[in-house]
């Protein structure tokens, strides 16, 4: 079924607690079935299953394969159908959003709103210096979103690094999408992009304060 034919009522069964059927595929194609519980998320329209990495279904799922979900209550039962994600703390977004967050509020006057859907951090009634972005267009993709020189450094980013570094779409050339959920995420490493991004649009009066107080 797709997300888009699950009713109201449907959703009213699937958050009714039952047990639940998961079906993943093995590397070889053969199909893993396995009793789970699982919860429903109605607006990223999501199944989510708890287990351990080094379960059977969790290894099936780092295979990126399709899965299934089923539900059934006597003569009641629904069947999700889906790409199986194996989801860790190092690629969780809510964590990563968390982490970003953390790093972009503690620049001077920095705020967060939201824009377009996505974490949106920038200078109190002045620009923008950085984004997360979660799935956007459905890329698939955890990032972080910072502001660069231009499409210069844009490509020379890229071609060191295509499997971290990306061009966001509708950003243009001087904004480089970093990838944050590869799982070996340098946060010192992001905090210096963040910086750097600040400082780009922060107003010359705040950078040269900052470059006082750094002084001292």
């Amino acid at each position: 079924m797709k997300p888009s034919e699950i009713t109201p009522e449907m959703v009213q069964f699937l958050r009714d607690r039952h047990l639940a059927t998961l079906t993943t595929l093995r590397q070889d194609g053969s199909p893993h079935v396995v009793a789970v519980g699982f919860s429903y998320d109605v607006e990223q329209q999501r199944a989510r299953v708890i287990t351990f990495s080094t379960s059977q279904k969790a290894k099936n799922a780092l295979l990126g394969g399709r899965a299934a979900v089923s539900q059934v209550d006597g003569g009641r039962w629904l069947t999700l159908e889906g790409v199986a994600h194996l989801v860790t703390r190092e690629t969780d977004p809510e964590h990563l959003t968390a982490q970003v967050r953390n790093l972009a509020l503690t620049q001077p006057e920095a705020d967060e709103t939201l824009s377009h859907g996505m974490a949106c951090f920038g200078i109190v009634g002045g620009k923008k210096f950085a984004y997360v972005s979660v799935d956007h267009h459905n890329d698939g993709k955890t990032a972080l979103l910072v502001k660069i020189s231009g499409a210069e450094e844009q490509a020379m980013l890229i071609d060191s690094d295509a499997d971290r570094y990306y061009r966001p779409a509708y950003f243009g050339d001087g904004w480089i999408g970093i990838r944050l959920d590869l799982g070996d995420t340098d946060w010192n490493h992001i905090g210096d992009w963040i910086a750097k991004s600040w400082r780009a649009v922060a107003p010359r009066k705040l950078t040269k304060l900052m470059d006082v107080a750094g002084e001292f």
